[in-house]
């Protein structure tokens, strides 16, 4: 009965809308344009939803167009943040005593993704997106006595990007209506080019590899990925004490009973062509691994929060609950799967084999914080061990890393608020 009387109102605000004057006209193409109608909360919203899917027949369509503007917040939602560390809190321990071992006055990994997709990229047959990607990495290195340095150089930086297209098949990609919970996985192909900018040649005089200013660049990386995505609730029992209520007249509180959590994975097979490779000698040598198995896992804490002001005696509640992401926890790793593998340099080298792990596996996991107040910025954490450094002509180097600083990515954040 209640929903009836909904439905009777909604019908009754339609019709005076299409009385009233417009700010666009009344048809469209030739045809009648019927007003949209403002939800004042959920239950009008979903109320809304049955009205247009009942009487215009247009379930079928609203469904595809939520799972295009899923799709695209979901791929967007997992990208990588940026991180920016200096030298107080970024640690390298070079285990290869033949490479520059001098701290980073600056450590940047830049990624700004731009995602398109959406509701108008959803089909039948599934959705679509695309990402492009422009990135770069820099290190700002402390002087080196042994190149006469006195500017903190920067070496051999990483110019990184490129386009990622992702794919999830109907079948794929499932989305209850009812419960907003979302079942999903996705394919997809990325291509990104990878140089460093320097033209110096790629091997000193006495044979090693120039880490200075030697040239590293691949014109094409192709990568194919499968992944997915999950969201889920924890229910936990237990009350609020009174030290968790809030003090100030306005406050956000987590409803400590429900937590959500998203959890994503990626796995992927990345190939180094070699024609692309723009340093032949390295091929020649067998000293630069082009086959690459890569895995991503990620877990999202994003808690239930409610605006709330005092009057009186009483907490108001002036926004409707919203997600806010607390912590990220990623977990990342690569293992070169070249059968003709070698470490060392002109004159020398080593082969490895495939249970050389010290220097084929790259094992590295980062923490994010997302600080209060602010929807893009956060505190990280990251550590590990990289068999085979990603930075470009110092792919040579194995080292542990622990690094610590700022981070800026596209955390979960409500878009707006209602008061």
């Amino acid at each position: 009965m209640r929903f009836k009387k909904v439905t009777f109102c909604l019908v009754l605000t339609l019709a005076s809308c299409q009385a009233k004057s417009q700010i666009f006209p009344d048809t469209f193409r030739g045809l009648e344009v019927i007003p949209y109608l403002t939800p004042k909360s959920d239950s009008e919203n979903l109320a809304i939803k049955k009205l247009l899917e009942k009487e215009y027949s247009l379930e079928a369509v609203l469904d595809r167009r939520a799972r295009g503007v899923d799709f695209r917040k979901s791929i967007h939602l997992i990208s990588n943040p940026s991180m920016i560390s200096v030298k107080a809190s970024d640690q390298a321990i070079q285990l290869d005593k033949a490479y520059q071992k001098k701290d980073y006055i600056l450590n940047l990994d830049a990624r700004v993704p731009v995602t398109i997709g959406g509701k108008r990229w959803s089909r039948k047959s599934g959705v679509h997106s695309f990402q492009l990607f422009p990135e770069f990495k820099v290190r700002i290195f402390n002087d080196d006595p042994a190149f006469n340095d006195t500017s903190l150089p920067v070496r051999t930086p990483s110019y990184m990007g490129g386009l990622n297209y992702f794919f999830a098949p109907s079948c794929f990609w499932k989305r209850d209506a009812e419960t907003d919970f979302l079942k999903f996985k996705y394919v997809s192909l990325q291509g990104y080019h990878h140089s460093n900018g320097q033209d110096g040649d790629e091997f000193n005089t006495d044979g090693s590899i120039n880490v200075y200013n030697g040239n590293f660049g691949e014109q094409i990386v192709l990568v194919g990925m499968i992944g997915g995505v999950k969201e889920t609730t924890i229910n936990r029992d237990f009350k609020i004490s009174s030290s968790h209520q809030p003090k100030a007249r306005t406050q956000s509180i987590h409803d400590h009973s429900i937590s959500n959590l998203i959890y994503y994975w990626k796995m992927s097979f990345e190939f180094h062509e070699k024609e692309a490779l723009t340093s032949k000698a390295f091929l020649q040598y067998n000293l630069y691994g082009r086959n690459r198995i890569k895995g991503e896992f990620g877990w999202l804490l994003t808690p239930l929060y409610r605006d709330l002001i005092k009057s009186g005696n009483k907490y108001i509640a002036v926004t409707k609950t919203e997600q806010k992401e607390k912590f990220r926890l990623i977990l990342n790793f690569s293992y070169i799967t070249d059968v003709q593998y070698s470490i060392g340099d002109m004159n020398s080298q080593e082969r490895m084999s495939y249970g050389r792990f010290d220097k084929r596996l790259n094992l590295y996991a980062t923490l994010h914080y997302r600080m209060p107040g602010a929807p893009h910025a956060g505190l990280f954490l990251q550590a590990g061990y990289w068999g085979s450094d990603d930075y470009n002509i110092y792919f040579q180097q194995s080292l542990v890393h622990i690094r610590g600083g700022i981070s800026i990515g596209f955390f979960k954040y409500p878009t707006k608020g209602d008061l």
